[in-house]
């Protein structure tokens, strides 16, 4: 069976493709923070690297990098290529999610707790649906499952 070949895109479209694959990683990064700063629960892979922070005494963000890379590594004997997208990803939403609960307080009510905890996963969606768009490779933990 061929590897997968990773996506290319030409330098003309990388002026477009990049504004769009930061902004949407950013916003896969602060939906994330704001489902931590909600503290009502997590995603499965959230759950993990909140874990090992606490574990490792490292931030949240440094985890999902590290995880991000140890994951990316798997891909290997799955004959899996990244591409500028699956790179990005391991790269930007860590510093996100670390700059973005810098940034932010924890919010103040159960009531806005819960109001961002149930926006923090559309915002993520968005963010997620607006960088698979550009068509420049899977996040890696979406590559491994692929």
């Amino acid at each position: 069976m061929d590897s997968p070949v990773a996506p290319v895109v030409d330098p003309v479209s990388m002026r477009r493709v990049i504004p769009r694959l930061l902004s949407g990683l950013t916003l896969c990064g602060v939906g994330i923070a704001m489902m931590i700063r909600a503290e009502l629960g997590l995603g499965p892979w959230d759950v993990l690297h909140q874990g090992l922070a606490e574990q490792f005494r490292i931030s949240i963000g440094a985890t999902t990098v590290a995880v991000g890379v140890v994951v990316l590594m798997l891909w290997v004997p799955l004959k899996e290529r990244p591409g500028l997208g699956s790179v990005a990803d391991v790269a930007v939403v860590g510093i996100v999610v670390d700059t973005a609960l810098a940034l932010s307080t924890p919010p103040g009510t159960t009531l806005s707790r819960w109001a961002w905890v149930l926006i923090g996963p559309l915002v993520f969606g968005a963010g997620a649906a607006i960088y698979i768009g550009c068509g420049v490779g899977s996040g890696p933990r979406d590559g491994l499952m692929t």
